[in-house]
């Protein structure tokens, strides 16, 4: 599990998380603490409970939409919004049978449900190198190359004169 997580300000600002019980937005909080690189969270009953919180509120999270549930599994909904990683640091969901039924919509959504442009979570690394290439030394030189190059060219236009 990382040590970070971000949640997009569009959805825990969004009116539907405001209206949601205090108890309930923390409860979304820790399970998004909880989840792996791709949003899932195999234990939302034992978070809920650490946090002495009652089953009813993870329904609720799943009926307004923040949370798809597949027994026992949880996917925040809006995971992608916020929490991208380079492919060379991202570890694959131990749930693969789940990733296989969930679609990204070109918002960054995942969804049950496919819609034309929608891509398979199973394909999502590929559709984000596009977008997030990785931050690598390429064009980078230093400092010492460059002197070099100049000196050598320098040298070459106080011969020709």
């Amino acid at each position: 599990m990382a040590e970070r997580r971000m949640f997009h300000s569009g959805v825990v600002g969004s009116d539907a998380f405001m209206d949601l019980p205090a108890g309930v937005q923390a409860l979304y909080f820790h399970l998004g603490m909880a989840a792996d690189d791709d949003g899932f969270i195999n234990s939302p009953k034992q978070i809920a409970r650490k946090l002495r919180r009652p089953p009813r509120e993870l329904d609720m999270l799943v009926e307004k939409g923040f949370l798809l549930d597949f027994d026992g599994v949880v996917v925040v909904r809006h995971w992608l919004l916020a929490n991208t990683l380079r492919k060379d640091r991202m570890k694959a969901t131990r749930y693969p049978q789940i990733a296989e039924k969930l679609y990204i919509k070109d918002n960054g959504e995942y969804t049950t449900q496919a819609t034309a442009g929608d891509n398979l979570l199973t394909t999502r690394n590929e559709s984000l190198v596009a977008k997030c290439p990785p931050k690598g030394r390429e064009g980078k030189v230093r400092k010492e190359k460059i002197n070099k190059e100049n000196e050598k060219w320098y040298g070459m236009v106080m011969m020709l004169t």
